[in-house]
């Protein structure tokens, strides 16, 4: 019972040194939109097409400079395309990008 004891201790010891959870269930980095119009959807979709589409957002839109922690599910691989739909002038429009999640700590979004 001890050996489990001390073993939850060292993992939540993990857990808190490296700010991220032991298993690598998902991409987890903050995500700034520095584009010049609000962030009303935010998609993410591996590249080699093995997951499906992810909103990350769900339905709280992000301003102009804000910055959110962002959560993708990890289906197994690091490379992703993002896109993004944003508000602007009473219409919409969308910037796409890719981005490798693997190792990122910090992804910013930026008009082109």
């Amino acid at each position: 019972m001890r050996i489990f004891k001390l073993f939850g201790l060292g993992l939540a010891a993990f857990t808190v040194m490296t700010g991220t959870p032991y298993s690598a269930d998902s991409h987890r980095f903050v995500f700034v939109n520095d584009t010049k119009a609000a962030l009303i959807r935010l998609t993410f979709r591996s590249i080699d097409g093995t997951g499906g589409k992810t909103e990350v957002l769900n339905k709280h839109g992000l301003g102009i400079g804000k910055s959110r922690v962002i959560s993708v599910p990890n289906d197994g691989t690091c490379k992703y395309g993002v896109l993004g739909e944003f508000e602007q002038d009473g219409g919409y429009y969308d910037l796409m990008d890719k981005v490798d999640l693997c190792g990122v700590g910090r992804y910013t979004l930026r008009d082109r």
